[in-house]
Formats: C-alpha cells, structure tokens, sequence
C-alpha cells in the first residue's frame, strides 16, 4: 500500500482532521513565542552568590572564574549562551542558547548559574 492508495482511502473527514491539527501545529509554536517573552537580562550566580547583571542588547564576551576554572560566555543577538566550560561533559555548553525569561544555563561542577530574567509567565509546574 502506497502514499497514493492511503490519500484515496482517506475520507473527507480524514483530510479535515489532518488540516486542522496541521494547522493547530504551527499556531501553538506562535503561541509559545508570546506565552514566555524575550528577557531583557543575563543574570549570573557562581556558588549561589551574584556575579552580575547584562543586558542582553549588548553583545559581549564574559570570563567568569568558578571552582574548577574560567567559563567563558557570550552574549549576541539579544541571546545568551556558554561557549567554553572546565567541566567535564560540557552540558552547559551542549544547552546552546537561551534567550526567553525563565530560562538558564547551569554548570553545577563549576557552580556557575545563567539565567534569563524577567517576567516569565508560566514555569514547568503552572503550564
């Protein structure tokens, strides 16, 4: 059974549904920009202590120093992200870049903390 004899055995019923969960699809990622807005601020913690605030309209490289050595973070674009970590698996790294209030970077074996501030409507425990 081809794609061919699949659309001809599909009712009209079956081609609205596919359209509207299609349709459904593409509105919800439009949603989710509005949902969780762009952060205006960086806001970095080593050892649960402030490091300092950034705006992220201004594009920047930031050497941070934690427990197990120098992290290396940048701000672009009106997004953030680390680009050069001492630890081991480099998740903070592999994270990429965040940009939305809420969100954050972490690398716990250096302590170090990145975080978007601002008014974050929903978190994962109210959505």
């Amino acid at each position: 059974m081809g794609f061919k004899d699949i659309i001809k055995a599909m009712t009209f019923g079956d081609k609205v549904l596919i359209l509207l969960l299609s349709v459904i699809t593409v509105l919800s990622f439009y949603y989710v920009k509005v949902i969780f807005p762009e952060g205006a601020e960086a806001s970095i913690e080593i050892e649960g202590k402030a490091r300092g605030s950034y705006l992220l309209a201004e594009d920047r490289m930031i050497e941070i120093n934690g427990s197990l050595g120098t992290a290396k973070i940048e701000i672009k674009g009106g997004k953030i992200r680390v680009i050069r970590a001492p630890c081991r698996d480099k998740i903070c790294m592999k994270e990429g870049w965040i940009s939305k209030a809420g969100e954050s970077l972490i690398c716990l074996p250096n302590k170090v903390m990145v975080y978007i501030t601002g008014e974050a409507r929903y978190d994962a425990i109210s959505w």
